[in-house]
């Protein structure tokens, strides 16, 4: 298939009717530029300006109940809250009327190329920041970081979804947080999720050797022929290079378990003006925005280490 980008393919763009090229210029690129919030987190959608929740836990484990005796009925527990608040991001260009006049179609379709890609980066770096900021900043609706030994639950009981000793990347620290999705998750009422590792999250200095740990047919940093265990599990490696730890590492299960959430409001959207809007200053105005909120509705799903 021939380049898309040609100037006979878009003759418009040296006109007043430039405008719905450039918005499949724009809309092309987006794909391209797609990152890994969407396969790591839940994705809701609202038509409101805030998104709330309130967590419900665990109701009693069954009793027994004798021949003819009532049953003992109960309610589940109320949870913390969270809200979260919708906020707008956007970015605008400017193009002269001259660079129009003039056929600067590289040049134009460079400019909404960076555009596109800044949409999907700015969206991308605030998702890998909820990881960034999972031992400080960023909290569950109990109040405490997201990543912290010291999860409280409404009976009173804690839960941890942080490694017990803090460990850079091995396969022996791999097995830890592996044994820790199957005990570590645990409800009001003592029941264990058992929850199952999917994705670990690591920075690009650490992708080849996680590669490693969990796509070795053999056991990693060892003489030993024995059998990788960890293959069975079909832990997937996912690096991104916006984490600011190259040592800390996640271990994620299925992003329906983990509390990772993004609320979209609106997606990425353009508007443009053609010359009327820039009779000041002889530009055509172009500008993209969306509307969402994110952060971590509860704890469960995720282990983390900021390493060693």
């Amino acid at each position: 298939m021939g380049p898309q980008f040609v100037k006979s393919n878009f003759g418009d763009l040296y006109g007043s009717g430039m405008l719905p090229a450039l918005e499949f210029l724009f809309r092309h690129e987006l794909p391209m530029h797609e990152g890994i919030r969407g396969s790591l987190s839940n994705v809701k959608s609202t038509s409101r300006d805030i998104w709330q929740m309130t967590a419900t836990h665990d109701v009693d484990l069954f009793v027994q109940v004798s021949e003819g005796e009532d049953y003992t009925f109960v309610t589940n527990k109320q949870g913390a809250s969270k809200t979260l608040v919708i906020n707008k991001y956007g970015l605008g260009i400017s193009i002269s009327e001259e660079a129009i006049n003039d056929g600067k179609f590289d040049e134009l379709a460079d400019l909404l190329k960076k555009l596109a890609r800044s949409a999907q980066e700015s969206r991308e770096i605030a998702f890998v920041n909820l990881i960034n900021n999972g031992f400080s900043t960023e909290t569950t609706p109990d109040g405490v970081a997201a990543f912290s030994a010291s999860h409280t639950l409404p009976s009173g009981g804690t839960y941890s979804n942080v490694l017990p000793v803090a460990s850079d990347l091995s396969e022996s620290s791999a097995q830890t947080a592996r044994y820790l999705f199957s005990t570590a998750f645990v409800g009001d009422t003592g029941i264990k999720y058992k929850l199952k590792p999917r994705k670990v999250l690591v920075h690009p200095a650490n992708e080849a050797y996680a590669e490693e740990i969990f796509g070795s047919t053999g056991k990693p940093d060892s003489n030993d022929n024995n059998l990788n265990s960890l293959l069975r599990h079909r832990i997937e490696v996912v690096s991104s290079p916006h984490l600011t730890d190259e040592d800390g590492w996640t271990m994620m299960g299925e992003k329906s378990d983990t509390g990772l959430t993004i609320i979209e409001r609106e997606g990425i959207v353009t508007k443009a003006g053609g010359p009327a809007v820039g009779f000041l200053n002889d530009s055509v105005l172009y500008k993209s925005r969306y509307r969402e909120a994110m952060g971590w509705l509860h704890a469960y799903g995720c282990i983390a280490t900021q390493g060693a």
